[in-house]
Parts: C-alpha cells; structure tokens; sequence
C-alpha cells in the first residue's frame, strides 16, 4: 500500500512501462506521484501526477516513460506537488518498469 512517504520502485535509471493502481475506501481522490528519484519528498517534483478516485481500478499504459536517475512513488491526498497529507484510504499501485 502506498502513502505520501516516499518509495522507491527502482533505484536506477529505467523505463516506466505501465501502472496498476487500485484505490479501496468509500470516499476521497487520492493522488499518485511518480519521480525521478529513488526516495521522493514533498519537495521533489513530480513527473506525473494521476488522480485515484476511491473504490476504482485503474490501469495506466506509461508507453516507456523514461527516467535518468531512478523511479520513485508518493501518494498524497493533496494534488499540489508539495502536499503531504497522507491517503485517505488505502492506494496499492503495481508499477512495470524495465
């Protein structure tokens, strides 16, 4: 399950190729962060941001994002690039990446 600390989905440049994402819970939009850092922060930008509305299923085709310095992951319940207010409900992302 992801939250607003920072985590880290390679730690090395790569290919993001596709997200699966899968928002429980019975009320909020959370927002998923992906960087090119291994371990972002609240003050790291974001490469994308997606919207996660509750009690939805979404698959994200990437078409082969690339990232130079590693590939790292956030949600927030916020959607500016600073906020760090934790999910309001469960988020489990599973990312494909080479």
């Amino acid at each position: 399950s992801a939250s607003n600390t920072g985590q880290t989905i390679k730690n090395s440049a790569g290919n993001l190729l596709s997200l699966f994402i899968n928002s429980d819970g019975t009320n909020g939009t959370n927002y998923v962060k992906i960087y090119n850092v291994a371990t972002p922060t609240s003050s790291d930008t974001p490469v994308m941001v997606l919207a996660s509305i509750h009690g939805t299923f979404q698959n994200v085709d990437c078409w082969n994002v690339g990232f130079t310095t590693a590939i790292g992951l956030r949600v927030t319940a916020g959607s500016s690039n600073a906020d760090n207010t934790p999910p309001t409900n469960a988020v489990n992302v599973n990312a494909f990446y080479t």
